[in-house]
């Protein structure tokens, strides 16, 4: 897949293919960075959005945004944080970020303008979306998750020989309300 026109000197962008149930699928990932001076979101990015969406192609972009709002975990929030959540919320898009760990550390500043934005189709197979302690030798430090679609739905299923009958029949008594004891035979019907 060309993605050529979807990439500057902020935005790298790359197709991933991979396997889900003997099927190849694709994504496309994105690291973004918003420079203070540019608008936001950059028309690039929409653009890239736009094409994802209409093309139902899932989408993980890794963001600099340079803005601040509570949806990412920050304190505070600026006018580009309030632009930005604006729209994420007309797109596909979910924030990943989780918890109020700062990814950017400069100084004494330590501030949450790196944002994980996940189209809605991925997102719940985001897990353990972290800010890595290790040193990165960069004042924005390392956002960590895992993808993990392959992983076989859970199969329930209760062994009937395995029941507790005398606790079955207090929490069905309780929830039932009035009880007039066991039925053994047709005859206490």
């Amino acid at each position: 897949m060309n993605l050529l026109q979807f990439g500057n000197e902020d935005i790298t962008t790359v197709s991933l293919t991979y396997t889900v149930n003997n099927q190849d699928r694709t994504m496309i990932i994105a690291s973004v960075y918003m420079a203070i001076e540019d608008q936001v979101p950059p028309p690039l990015l929409e653009k890239l959005v736009q094409h994802c969406t209409n093309n139902h192609i899932p989408l993980v972009l890794a963001c600099d945004t340079n803005a601040h709002h509570p949806i990412r975990g920050s304190v505070d929030y600026n006018h580009r944080g309030i632009i930005l959540s604006e729209y994420i919320a007309t797109t596909n898009l979910e924030v990943a970020n989780r918890g109020t760990e700062p990814t950017f550390c400069a100084g004494n500043k330590r501030t949450i303008i790196d944002v994980t934005l996940v189209d809605k189709v991925l997102y719940r197979d985001i897990h353990q979306w972290h800010v890595s302690p290790d040193d990165t030798m960069s004042d924005h430090r390392q956002k960590q998750f895992s993808v993990q679609q392959d992983k076989p739905a859970a199969v329930c299923h209760r062994n009937v020989k395995k029941t507790n009958w005398q606790v079955y029949e207090a929490e069905l008594n309780a929830s039932i309300g009035l009880w007039f004891g066991r039925i053994d035979t047709q005859g206490d019907i």
